[in-house]
């Protein structure tokens, strides 16, 4: 097992990558990015792009849209004076395409991308339960 996770996913525009930094913290990121019109992708290292903090509730709640047991799900981040909002849904109700919208980004994952996130996710909150709620003894 590992300490640290990434998985990006990637379209013609916009680019979402799933981050787990560590087994102990009891989050994860989702940083998005899009190409610009130069035709070049945002740099994370020069602040470009958005990142967003998961928590393990939120986590839940994702993994619920990606087993359609939700159709949607949304919510709404605040830090730093910055409003985000989130949501994750599924284009139709017959529908193999998932929308992920963060703040001004935008997201269409086809079914094996759906798939692999969802196992990504549902692994990720697992190995959160186990490693970031243990009590130091």
């Amino acid at each position: 097992m590992v300490d640290s996770h990434s998985k990006s996913f990637f379209g013609q525009n916009t680019g979402i990558i799933v981050k787990s930094t560590s087994k102990y913290d009891p989050f994860i990121y989702i940083q998005c990015i899009k190409r610009k019109p130069s035709g070049e992708w945002e740099k994370p290292t020069d602040k470009e792009g958005k990142i967003i903090k998961i928590s393990l509730e939120e986590m839940v709640s994702i993994i619920q849209v990606l087993e359609s047991q939700k159709k949607t799900w949304q919510c709404t981040h605040n830090y730093k004076d910055l409003t985000t909002s989130i949501s994750f849904s599924w284009e139709n109700d017959e529908s193999d395409i998932l929308w992920i919208n963060i703040g001004d980004y935008s997201k269409m994952l086809n079914f094996a991308q759906i798939e692999v996130f969802r196992l990504l996710v549902s692994h990720l909150l697992n190995e959160k339960i186990v490693f970031s709620t243990e009590k130091n003894s």
